[in-house]
């Protein structure tokens, strides 16, 4: 994030924040991007853990899908991949790494 966007939020580097779309939520944790444009948050997609068995954020990441709608209205009409970016969402501070 962009750090005045973290500063604004209360949100301190290394913190934990919860992500939430429309369609659901991860948590992650917080770093500060000065080359981020306020008002983005930007998320490296990979396939993360599974948090509901007990899968650590540190152990293997995040996937971003759970941010994602799977209507056929919001995939690509050439692929069907769902869109991955340009997806609202908000941030907010869960507590301490």
């Amino acid at each position: 994030m962009n750090p005045a966007d973290m500063q604004d939020e209360g949100i301190a580097e290394g913190e934990r924040v919860e992500v939430r779309s429309a369609h659901g939520s991860i948590e992650v944790v917080a770093e500060a991007d000065p080359t981020i444009r306020r008002g983005v948050v930007s998320i490296v997609h990979g396939f993360g853990r599974n948090a509901e068995r007990g899968g650590k954020y540190e152990d293997g990441g995040v996937s971003v899908n759970r941010l994602l709608s799977l209507d056929p209205s919001a995939r690509e009409t050439i692929n069907a991949m769902p869109w991955m970016s340009g997806i609202a969402v908000a941030v907010q501070r869960v507590g301490p790494a």
